[in-house]
């Protein structure tokens, strides 16, 4: 089975003149599934069925009133999407549906022979629920409180950074080498005993001086094809030596969250409009990476 955790859910918007304030409650990732990822599900399903119809679209061979009437046929055969509410539902009261936070992450490590900045991606391995065998920036993940009361708290649980930096641990440096397991469950690993691993340390040691490392939060948005709140974020570490460590886990390979090694690209516009444009990017990632370029 999937695994079932605790999640942050939209529970309300606010809508100030000038700003709009997000407020989560608790929820699990069961109630997730059940009530946005089948959405996305079905309406892939549709999808398939009409893909010849977007081909056309995308060749310029479909006209805008031909794509509304396409759509609008599809539209009929998505009763779940109905049935849990339309955007316009969902965006007044986002509490029906358990619509969780995700984080998305581009990691730019400087290149000790190019003095050129290198990004992280990798390919979701077939057997997780969201977007198997895409490509997706790395690390992400979801946010989720902390129910390990009994072990000491940190600050940063349930922040932006604090969740990118667990990921990061999980994502780069747990994993299985040479068929032999090297790591504990990442869920038995308080976010305060992370921080203080050997490969993470100097990340927070050296968060104070932006020549060293800088954290940056890019954007919030809302996906309506699995409803679902995202943000994007970038990690910059300017220490060559970084990648270094991670050229040095070269041969691990990954856990079952992802099927392939980490791909190490370098930051270049060719590059990022390169993974942007790709059908196999997750929609999220590319968007990430686009916000990127920006710093």
């Amino acid at each position: 089975s999937y695994w079932n955790d605790v999640i942050y859910r939209l529970a309300k918007i606010n809508k100030g003149q000038n700003s709009i304030e997000l407020v989560f409650g608790l929820g699990c990732y069961y109630d997730f599934i059940s009530t946005c990822e089948v959405v996305g599900q079905e309406t892939l399903k549709e999808l398939k069925k009409h893909k010849i119809g977007l081909l056309r679209r995308r060749l310029g061979m479909l006209s805008d009133d031909e794509l509304l009437l396409l759509f609008k046929k599809i539209n009929k055969n998505l009763p779940l999407r109905r049935e849990l509410a339309d955007t316009k539902e969902e965006l007044e009261d986002p509490s029906i549906k358990a619509i969780k936070m995700g984080i998305n992450n581009v990691t730019l490590l400087r290149d000790p022979k190019s003095d050129a900045y290198k990004f992280l991606l990798a390919r979701r391995s077939s057997l997780v629920l969201e977007y198997p065998n895409a490509y997706h920036v790395v690390p992400a993940g979801t946010f989720q409180p902390s129910m390990r009361r009994s072990e000491k708290f940190s600050s940063l649980e349930s922040e932006p950074l604090g969740i990118v930096l667990k990921e990061f641990y999980e994502e780069c440096f747990l994993g299985f080498k040479n068929n032999k397991k090297i790591i504990q469950d990442k869920y038995q690993l308080s976010l305060d005993k992370i921080l203080n691993k050997k490969e993470i340390k100097p990340i927070i040691e050296n968060l104070g001086d932006p020549k060293k490392v800088e954290f940056h939060i890019m954007g919030i948005y809302f996906d309506y094809f699995v409803p679902k709140v995202e943000m994007t974020t970038c990690l910059v570490i300017h220490d060559p030596q970084y990648l270094q460590t991670l050229e040095e886990n070269n041969e691990l390979v990954l856990n079952w969250e992802y099927g392939s090694k980490l791909l190490k690209e370098y930051f270049t516009s060719d590059n990022v409009n390169k993974w942007v444009k790709s059908e196999n990017m997750l929609p999220i990632g590319a968007i990430a990476l686009e916000d990127a370029a920006y710093i």
